[in-house]
């Protein structure tokens, strides 16, 4: 190939935007942000109060989310929404094993809340892209954008009896294994695909004894 040639090939790419991938990660998150809440006011570790995420699934206001913390337990919830809204919310559900939790916003009545677009979990395989978006390290709070970490699926399996994990986790059913970073504030997050469908909730980290590998957990939507 000729040197002008080989010039043209690179003014070409350098025109030619992000690679594909990068705009379908774009647009998936910009998809499923608005659904993204965060969460205040669970009890967690020795009393303190926490913090954490969910996903709105229903134009009502329902929101799926995992608490590694006691839901059961908290005198108050508050969800911060995309737009700044703070909205109390109560505990509808929860379920001991998987950790999943069910909670309904309580809002102003004005409008229908933007809700996320469940993707089908059954379909998710090794190798594929994902995105998991949630409130790391208690950054974002009111209007303010949830952090987002791009991983690939490892596998969708059982957790063995090999593996130990940093909670008490006694789900029996498959789990996605995947390495998008499942930073503090992150659990119960969306794990989403690259077409800004939620394909499970954010959980457990899960480290194996033999060679100290850590993957993180999301359980498919249920």
């Amino acid at each position: 190939m000729s040197r002008v040639a080989c010039l043209l090939l690179l003014a070409a790419a350098a025109t030619a935007g992000p690679p594909l991938r990068s705009r379908k990660a774009d647009a998936a998150v910009e998809k499923v942000q608005p659904a993204v809440v965060k969460i205040y006011g669970v009890k967690g570790f020795r009393g303190v109060y926490g913090y954490m995420t969910g996903v709105i699934v229903s134009p009502t206001g329902l929101v799926i989310t995992r608490s590694s913390v006691t839901l059961e337990e908290a005198p108050v919830i508050t969800c911060h929404l995309h737009d700044g809204r703070r909205l109390p919310a109560e505990l509808v559900r929860y379920d001991r094993r998987s950790k999943m939790a069910l909670l309904q916003l309580r809002g102003d009545g004005v409008e229908a809340f933007p809700s996320a677009v469940m993707g089908d979990s059954d379909s998710v395989k090794a190798g594929r892209f994902v995105l998991l978006i949630g409130n790391a390290y208690k950054v974002s709070q009111g209007a303010e954008r949830c952090a987002v970490n791009l991983g690939v699926v490892s596998g969708v399996a059982t957790l063995s009896m090999r593996a130990s994990t940093t909670e008490d986790f006694d789900y029996d059913k498959p789990v996605i294994l995947h390495d998008a970073m499942n930073n503090p504030g992150v659990f119960g997050g969306p794990l989403v695909n690259l077409d800004g469908e939620v394909i499970g909730i954010s959980g457990t980290i899960v480290e194996s004894k033999a060679t100290n590998v850590r993957l993180h957990s999301a359980v498919p939507k249920l």
